[in-house]
């Protein structure tokens, strides 16, 4: 018969854990768009994104996530005017941390028709500049739908590269199995692409 016994040298093995509440293709997606979670600065986070938008110079859009303006000692909002001096020449949009305000540039505000005009959403606020109504670059929880709107969606292959990325963390992470918390057409065709092709090993 054949031996199936390994040697772990004293390692431990646990069953492979099970996350229940996980949003797996934002997960991945958010793997490949600028982090600035670890940025210590508002100046160490306006030079990571003016590296990234040079490093990519095909991009339409400088999508990214992670800052957070209380980690960098600010006692204020950043502003759509210190996102300009970096990158003016196409739209940016950097989600908070939490995922509760959107950091946006000038030409994303427009893009997303924010204006002086443009009211307060029931459930949402425009950061706006003080003494005026013009929007100061920071959308907060529903505001931020008109810029999300008009970013261009990822494509097909985008999302399996997401997919690729999020399923390699888990497994490095020992998870095997997650529930997928609102699982969009899309993701379910990458998800059965991936499951055709032979390489999901994440049970979803």
């Amino acid at each position: 018969p054949v031996d199936y016994r390994i040697d772990l040298a004293g390692q431990v093995v646990a069953p492979g854990f099970v996350d229940a509440h996980l949003h797996l293709m934002g997960l991945g997606l958010g793997l490949m768009v600028l982090d600035l979670a670890d940025t210590a600065s508002l100046d160490e986070a306006l030079a990571r994104i003016a590296a990234y938008a040079a490093a990519n110079p095909g991009r339409p859009w400088i999508i990214g996530r992670g800052w957070n303006q209380e980690r960098w000692g600010l006692d204020r909002f950043p502003t759509a005017a210190e996102l300009d001096a970096v990158v003016a020449d196409r739209p940016v949009w950097l989600e908070r941390v939490d995922g509760h305000a959107g950091w946006a540039n000038t030409v994303a505000l427009a893009t997303g028709g924010v204006t002086a005009g443009a009211p307060d959403p029931v459930g949402g606020r425009i950061e706006r500049i003080a003494g005026s109504r013009a929007p100061a670059g920071v959308l907060v929880d529903a505001a931020m739908a008109p810029v999300a709107a008009v970013v261009p969606p990822p494509l097909a292959e985008d999302r399996a590269e997401a997919l690729y990325r999020a399923q390699a963390l888990l497994l490095e992470n020992g998870i095997t199995a997650v529930a997928d918390m609102g699982t969009t057409l899309e993701d379910w065709m990458t998800l059965r692409r991936a499951g055709d092709a032979g390489w999901l090993q994440v049970r979803v």
